[in-house]
């Protein structure tokens, strides 16, 4: 009989990455696949329990909504930008990701003792909400 050399194959890890990959509807989610990995760190594996329950109750209540455009990889376009010129749907949806990062930020910040483990995801993060003012007066 056959034996799967790896822990991931043994439990059928690879199985579900191979269903979540069909569910994948950017080549950036598809890319973000190849590097997720299998751990026996307790503490890790108990942190994003939390950090999956506390966006599941995120969800469930309601309580922050929003809308982003899941074709836009904006990686790609920085890439594409040295020495280019932006496209004036990419620089949309460079305002509208600075927009729900915003929002996303306000709303951890407000709720950072319900929501600790993905309060702590965000800590760190500093952009420069004042492009989206500036993107307004270029567009208009």
């Amino acid at each position: 009989m056959f034996y799967p050399k790896s822990i991931a194959s043994k439990l059928g890890f690879d199985l579900v990455l191979e269903k979540v990959a069909q569910f994948c509807e950017t080549s950036k989610g598809l890319s973000h696949i190849g590097r997720i990995r299998s751990t026996d760190n307790h503490d890790q594996i108990i942190m994003w329990l939390q950090q999956t329950n506390e966006v599941l109750q995120i969800i469930e209540k309601g309580d922050l909504s929003f809308s982003l455009a899941l074709d836009f990889d904006l990686q790609e376009k920085a890439a594409r930008s040295l020495g280019f010129f932006y496209e004036i749907e990419d620089i949309k949806n460079i305002q509208s990701l600075l927009l729900v990062l915003q929002r996303v930020l306000v709303f951890l910040e407000a709720k950072a003792t319900e929501y600790p483990n993905i309060a702590t995801l965000f800590q760190g993060i500093a952009p420069d909400f004042e492009l989206i003012t500036t993107i307004d007066q270029i567009i208009g």
